[in-house]
């Protein structure tokens, strides 16, 4: 019977090699496909990134957990929707990006407050000052200074629930940005 264990337990460990093998070779080979184009390989089957789209989840989600006594959670996705939201509108006037549509300058890859104060900075975005309309509809977005998005391993306790109707306002202004560019055909 040890033999006959043996005798599987070596023919296991030998398909795990071979298969491990077929896994790096498909690995290798498919980190050096090249584009159509042959300028550089494939990284991103698609564009994943839809900034305006989550944004409306976050916040549309965030409603309901308010509605539901669920606060906690409600305002980590109210910060995750003005953070969408946000890089929404740079994207949307100029702000390059990925192809798979993320953002491309670090700087700019972060969330809420540090986003906020950054957008609340800028005087002038890509395309010139067009932007700044839609800036001017977010007077609260300093409401996120107390945010953070460690929030979500904090004990639910620790968190800052008085700033729950705060974030919620912010977020709802960013919210009525996303529609005022939209109408006004800025973003589709």
């Amino acid at each position: 019977m040890g033999e006959l264990l043996e005798s599987i337990i070596a023919f296991c460990i030998r398909v795990a090699r071979v298969a491990l093998e077929a896994l790096r070779t498909w690995k290798r080979n498919f980190n050096n496909e090249v584009q159509p184009s042959g300028m550089a390989p494939v990284q991103y089957l698609a564009k994943q990134f839809d900034f305006k789209a989550a944004a409306r989840r976050h916040h549309n989600d965030a409603e309901l957990l308010t509605n539901e006594g669920r606060g906690a959670n409600a305002g980590q996705l109210y910060g995750f929707a003005t953070e969408c939201g946000l890089k929404a509108l740079m994207v949307a006037h100029g702000l390059p990006t990925e192809p798979n549509g993320d953002i491309r300058f670090r700087p700019y890859r972060t969330h809420v407050p540090a986003l906020s104060q950054t957008v609340a900075t800028i005087t002038v975005f890509p395309d010139g000052r067009a932007a700044t309309r839609y800036i001017s509809m977010l007077p609260d977005l300093a409401y996120f200074d107390d945010w953070k998005v460690d929030h979500r391993y904090w004990m639910e306790s620790a968190i800052p629930s008085a700033s729950l109707p705060n974030w919620r306002t912010a977020a709802l202004q960013v919210s009525a940005m996303l529609d005022a560019a939209t109408a006004d055909g800025v973003m589709l």
